[in-house]
């Protein structure tokens, strides 16, 4: 098991879930509608195909050919800032899963 996973709290809950599509035009979550409340930690983002989806991050734009490549089946779980900061690009529409996960507490 990775060291990252292993670190993990072991108390998430899934707090939403929402399906975006990533297409030619690169969209962060705001940009169609996906919040990302006070109560969020950490988001994961699961992709389907036919991919890839480019995805940046640090706030910069992927492209055709930049950004790190996801393709179907693919997993990333990063911080709720990172999320929102995140930008997708694919070249053909392909569907990304969106989890918003906290460490315990109430729904």
């Amino acid at each position: 098991m990775s060291q990252f996973v292993s670190n993990l709290p072991h108390n998430m809950i899934c707090r939403s879930y929402e399906q975006i599509t990533a297409g030619s035009t690169a969209q962060s979550l705001a940009d169609v509608g996906v919040e990302i409340d006070e109560r969020i930690n950490y988001v994961l983002f699961t992709f389907e195909g036919p991919g890839p989806v480019r995805y940046r991050g640090d706030g910069g734009v992927p492209t055709a050919d930049v950004g790190v490549p996801y393709y179907e089946g693919g997993q990333r779980m990063v911080s709720a800032a990172e999320a929102r900061a995140s930008q997708f690009y694919a070249a053909a529409d392909t569907v990304v899963n969106v989890e918003l996960l906290n460490t315990g507490g109430s729904r």
